[in-house]
């Protein structure tokens, strides 16, 4: 896992202007026709992944895996319908507001963003709705949307400070690095975890 630099000169006009207009139909929607109309653009997502992939010469921005057999995904950060923060425990609406914003896109490999059972452990592997915040960390929401004051617990691979609690061990495990301390050891392992990091075949 290493930072990606986002450029938006490589997204077409036409493909911004596609999101725009269904951010703007979303904004208009009453609450409880938004996820329904989500589900349905799908397509305007998936209109993001080939320059996503550009971005980072056709790597899955959490794994950096480059399998050509692999289906690759547009995954919400912060997911766009729903949001499981602790396990076992309720999950809230999510970041629907963010579901056509492309800065909140991220290009997965199947295996980092769906979830699976890892054959070795029997674990569950995936980032799914998972969206798990650190303890005391503010929640945004469709009426207070600052995300800027939430300390997710994943890792973004799109921040460069979170890039520098991480390294690759001699066994080619992701490990905290020698200035990765308290709330962000955690932060590390989690997102191992989760975006399936250490699956032996990606080690």
């Amino acid at each position: 896992m290493i930072y990606v630099r986002r450029n938006p000169a490589l997204i077409p006009e036409r493909v911004l202007k596609v999101a725009e207009r269904a951010q703007a139909a979303l904004e208009a929607l009453p609450p409880e026709e938004r996820v329904a109309f989500i589900k349905k653009k799908s397509h305007v997502w998936t209109g993001f992944k080939k320059y996503l992939a550009k971005m980072s010469y056709g790597k899955c921005w959490y794994s950096e895996s480059h399998d050509p057999q692999s289906f690759f995904d547009v995954d919400h950060f912060r997911p766009k319908a729903e949001a499981q923060r602790v396990e076992g425990g309720l999950k809230d609406d999510g970041y629907p507001w963010l579901a056509f914003d492309w800065d909140n896109f991220r290009y997965s490999a199947g295996r980092s963003n769906r979830l699976s059972t890892d054959e070795d452990t029997d674990l569950t592997v995936g980032k799914g709705s998972w969206f798990p915040l650190c303890p005391g960390s503010p929640v945004a929401d469709w009426g207070n949307r600052d995300t800027i004051s939430e300390r997710p617990i994943l890792l973004d691979p799109t921040n460069p400070h979170d890039m520098r609690l991480l390294l690759v061990g001699a066994l080619g495990s992701i490990e905290p690095s020698a200035t990765c301390v308290g709330t962000n050891r955690e932060r590390v392992a989690k997102s191992a975890m989760y975006y399936g990091l250490n699956l032996p075949l990606l080690t």
